[in-house]
């Protein structure tokens, strides 16, 4: 990693604000990988106590909100931000006209289908999913879609949540 985007990292997870406006400026790629295939748009969301300010400069210099990761699962931002169950994350991202709701990984799963097996008991990202259009029909490479999945769990408000009609 040269210098200027590993300034950009550190910048990222000590959440200074003023420093990665300032090596935006300099020209930091905002869409930089790591050796794991992740961008700083990816770590901004794991980042321990993931701030939002932090996101929204890194999507306002341009940082691709679709990036999938380049090695492993080839999970897209949006996959990460529902793992990690930040709604307010969420919501900033699904706000993008141009995220791509329904972007898989490798396995052929979905946000919401990743929101469905990530379910802790809150149902509100499930739901702006569906919201903003997410398929809750669409199976994964081994057919199971995210309704399917979630009658697997058998929880009843996850599937009072996937099957409203919105």
């Amino acid at each position: 990693m040269d210098n200027i985007n590993e300034k950009l990292y550190n910048a990222v997870y000590c959440k200074k604000k003023r420093k990665l406006k300032k090596l935006i400026e300099k020209g930091a790629n905002v869409d930089y990988s790591d050796e794991d295939g992740r961008s700083i748009l990816m770590h901004a969301i794991l980042a321990e106590n993931s701030d939002l300010e932090i996101i929204k400069i890194l999507v306002e210099s341009g940082a691709d909100i679709n990036y999938q990761e380049q090695i492993g699962q080839k999970w897209s931002v949006l996959h990460f931000a529902v793992r990690e169950g930040n709604v307010e994350i969420v919501n900033f991202l699904l706000g993008n006209n141009d995220i791509e709701i329904d972007s898989q990984d490798s396995f052929g799963n979905t946000p919401l289908w990743r929101a469905v097996m990530s379910f802790k008991g809150n149902t509100e990202i499930i739901e702006k999913l569906i919201e903003k259009g997410a398929d809750k029909n669409k199976p994964n490479r081994e057919g199971v879609s995210p309704v399917t999945l979630a009658k697997t769990i058998g929880s009843e408000s996850l599937l009072k949540s996937l099957e409203s009609e919105k």
